[in-house]
């Protein structure tokens, strides 16, 4: 048996595009997917989550150009984008949430690694989370096709694949004026 999801919001199917209804079910969505695909692929079958009996996925967490795992749930914020008149809801992008799963994956692999302080585990689970995400995004044929078709076949070069995050990454640009080193195209 898989370990318990709850997303905060989910009332069925049906609801409005960009609604907090449509998001807490695209968020479980996405977060079940990653769950299935990878306790496929790992040695060790995910039961249970590492601190919790239910894992909380919170779409609409507050105001903050942040997601974050807690190991009581996965949590993803909002901002506004004033350049391009919108919302940037970080729930809304299957690379963020897939990433914050990963912290979520490696915490029920590895809880050891958890309350480590140390420079090189925080890296590992940052890095453990992109590759989740990116793991999860070539599930999709289509989206590979797209990234060969991008630079013609060259996968050396950066593509949709390995552009992480992209609407908050421009997001996050926008607000900051890239000020702090922040990507035009994509968060990382």
């Amino acid at each position: 048996a898989l370990p318990i999801l709850r997303s905060t919001g989910e009332a069925g199917g049906g609801y409005p595009l960009g609604s907090l209804q449509q998001q807490a079910m695209g968020l479980k969505q996405i977060v079940n997917e990653a769950l299935l695909y990878m306790n496929s692929k790992s040695p060790k079958k995910i039961a249970k989550w590492a601190a919790t009996s239910n894992l909380s996925l919170v779409s609409r967490a507050g105001t903050d150009i942040n997601a974050y795992y807690d190991r009581s749930g996965l949590k993803f914020f909002y901002f506004p984008d004033n350049i391009r008149h919108r919302t940037v809801y970080a729930a809304d992008s299957r690379t963020v949430v897939s990433h914050e799963f990963g912290h979520a994956l490696l915490d029920t692999l590895r809880p050891d690694l958890w309350n480590v302080v140390s420079d090189e585990v925080w890296a590992y689970h940052e890095s453990f989370g992109d590759m989740t995400a990116i793991l999860n995004n070539i599930q999709y044929p289509a989206l590979i096709d797209l990234a060969l078709a991008e630079n013609s076949g060259d996968l050396t070069k950066s593509n949709k694949v390995t552009k992480l995050a992209v609407d908050m990454g421009i997001g996050l640009y926008n607000v900051t004026g890239g000020t702090n080193g922040e990507l035009s195209t994509c968060l990382r």
